[in-house]
């Protein structure tokens, strides 16, 4: 599966102590399967933030790892 995350640069590290911590559902770094909604919030952040470029990054997502935490 591909998630998307959308975001004012490019970065090739997640780091979550920049996360913030006011979010829908609270600190965390967030994706989405629609490329279109991950675009719109990186227009949106560009916007709120006033500097950066509209950026999608991709990322694939193995389904079955995320199973075996649960095994």
């Amino acid at each position: 599966m591909i998630l998307y995350h959308g975001a004012n640069m490019d970065f090739e590290t997640i780091e979550l102590v920049k996360c913030q911590p006011t979010k829908d559902f609270g600190k965390g770094f967030y994706v989405t399967p629609i490329q279109r909604q991950a675009y719109l919030r990186a227009v949106d952040k560009c916007e709120k933030e006033g500097n950066g470029i509209p950026t999608v990054i991709f990322y694939e997502f193995n389904e079955e790892k995320l199973n075996e935490l649960f095994d």
